[in-house]
C-alpha cells in the first residue's frame, strides 16, 4: 500500500496527464483499498471498484498535491502555524509532535535543550514513574540529539491555524532506573517506542483571538498495558530562564506563591524548586513584557475517578540561557485517573482519554485580562 501511494505521488509530480495516469494505474489492479490512520493499526479497510476508485482519486487529486508540497514528513522539514500574533512550530524528526517553538512579537517562549523540555505530554503508568513512561518529544536515551525514538504517525493541517498530530511516544527511560522510577522496571515495558499514543489538535487564535492556542488531547493506550492507573503530564511548558515569574489567579486578582519548596534529589537536580496552585497561573519575565498564561478547565472531569494534582510551577537552577541552553523554568498540569473511570472509553483494545487545555500568550497585563475571560473571573 505504501509503494502504490508512492507511485500515486511521483505520477501526480511528474505526470502531464493528471488523472488519466492515475486512473489507468488503478485499472491496473481488480481493487483499490484506502486504509485509514489509527494507533498502532489501520482501521477496518473499505474496498471500492475501479470506478469507485476513479471518482475518489478525481477529488483527491488537489489533496495528493497538497500532500506532495507539505513537509510534515520531510526530514528538513517543520510544520508550522501562524496568526497575527503567534508563530508556533514543530520538528517532526526531531521532537514528533511536541511543540518546539511559540513566537509572540518574536520573542521564543520555549526551551529545547533535551527531548524532555519542549512543550508537550507524557503519561505515567501504573505508578512506575518513568520506567514507564511514554512520553512525546522522545527519550531520554535522545539526549540533545536531533532525532527521536518518538514517531510522528500522521498529520493534517487544516489551515494555517489549525493542526492535528498522531504522535507513537517512546519511552522516557527504557530498560534504565532512574530516581524517579518508584517500583523499579516495569516487566511490560519491551522496546523504547511504547504502545502508547497522542492524537493532539492545535488551534491558534482560538474564539477569534490570535492570542489563544486550544490545544485538544486524546491519549490511547493498549489496554493490557494498564491495570491500576494513568497519571496523565497533560501538557508541560518548558520555557526559557527569563520566564522566573510566576502568578495565579485569585478570583479577579493575579498573586505569587508565597514560597517555593526545594525538591532536589529523587529525580530532579540541585536547587530544583516547586510550588502549585488550583487556579490557572502564569508564568513571565521580570519586566512582564512577555508571558503564558494556562487554563485547564475542570467541568471536563465532572464525574470522573481522577484526581487533578493542580497547576505545578518549577523553578530550576541550571546554567545556560537561551531555547538550546540548560537554564529553564517550567509549568505542568497533572491528572491522575483510575482506571475504573466512566469517563475512559475502551475501543478496539485501547483505553482512550481526552482533554482540553488553554494557553494565552502576551505580555502580563493582557494575558491576565484574557484568562479572566476564559475562566469567567472577572
Amino acid at each position: 500500500m505504501i509503494s502504490k501511494i508512492a507511485k500515486i505521488l511521483i505520477m501526480l509530480e511528474h505526470s502531464n496527464s493528471g488523472t488519466d495516469s492515475l486512473v489507468n494505474f488503478l485499472d491496473s489492479t481488480s481493487l483499490f483499498t484506502i486504509y485509514f490512520v489509527y494507533p498502532g493499526k489501520p482501521l477496518p479497510t473499505m474496498v471500492l471498484s475501479n470506478e469507485q476508485a476513479e471518482v475518489i482519486m478525481k477529488l483527491n487529486l488537489v489533496l495528493f498535491t497538497l500532500l506532495c508540497s507539505f513537509n510534515s514528513f520531510a526530514g528538513n522539514g517543520k510544520i508550522e502555524l501562524k496568526n497575527s500574533e503567534l508563530q508556533v512550530s514543530l520538528h517532526p524528526d526531531r521532537f514528533a509532535g511536541a511543540i518546539e517553538s511559540i513566537k509572540w512579537k518574536n520573542k521564543e517562549f520555549i526551551n529545547i535543550f533535551d527531548h524532555g523540555r519542549q512543550l508537550q505530554s507524557a503519561i505515567q503508568i501504573d505508578g512506575y514513574g518513568e520506567c514507564h513512561n511514554p512520553t512525546e518529544a522522545g527519550s531520554s536515551h535522545d539526549g540533545n540529539s536531533s532525532k527521536t525514538t518518538s514517531v510522528l504517525t500522521y498529520s493534517s493541517k487544516y489551515s494555517d491555524s489549525k493542526l492535528l498530530v498522531q504522535t507513537q511516544m517512546a519511552q522516557w527511560s527504557f530498560n534504565r532506573l532512574t530516581g524517579a522510577c518508584k517500583k523499579g522496571l516495569d516487566e511490560r515495558v519491551k522496546n523504547p517506542l511504547s504502545q502508547h499514543y497522542l492524537n493532539k489538535t492545535i488551534e491558534i487564535g482560538h474564539n477569534n483571538d490570535p492570542q489563544i492556542i486550544r490545544i485538544s488531547l486524546t491519549f490511547a493506550s493498549l489496554e493490557t498495558l494498564v491495570s491500576k492507573n494513568i497519571l496523565f503530564e497533560l501538557l508541560t511548558g518548558y520555557l526559557n530562564s527569563e520566564f522566573d515569574q510566576f502568578y495565579f489567579l485569585k478570583d479577579s486578582e493575579i498573586l505569587k506563591p508565597e514560597k517555593f519548596n526545594d525538591i532536589s534529589g529523587n529525580g530532579f537536580p540541585a536547587g530544583s524548586f516547586q510550588t502549585s496552585s488550583q487556579t490557572p497561573i502564569i508564568q513571565a519575565d521580570r519586566s512582564g513584557d512577555y508571558a503564558m498564561g494556562i487554563y485547564f478547565p475542570q467541568d471536563q472531569n465532572k464525574n470522573c475517578w481522577g484526581q487533578f494534582q493542580g497547576y505545578v510551577m518549577y523553578k530550576f537552577n541550571l546554567g545556560g540561557h537561551g531555547s538550546n541552553g540548560n537554564a529553564t523554568n517550567k509549568w505542568s498540569l497533572a491528572y491522575n485517573e483510575n482506571l475504573k473511570s466512566s469517563c475512559f472509553k475502551k475501543e478496539e483494545g485501547y483505553l482512550k482519554r481526552t482533554f482540553e487545555v488553554y494557553l494565552v500568550v502576551g505580555d502580563l497585563k493582557s494575558v491576565h485580562q484574557k484568562l479572566k475571560n476564559l475562566t469567567g473571573a472577572n
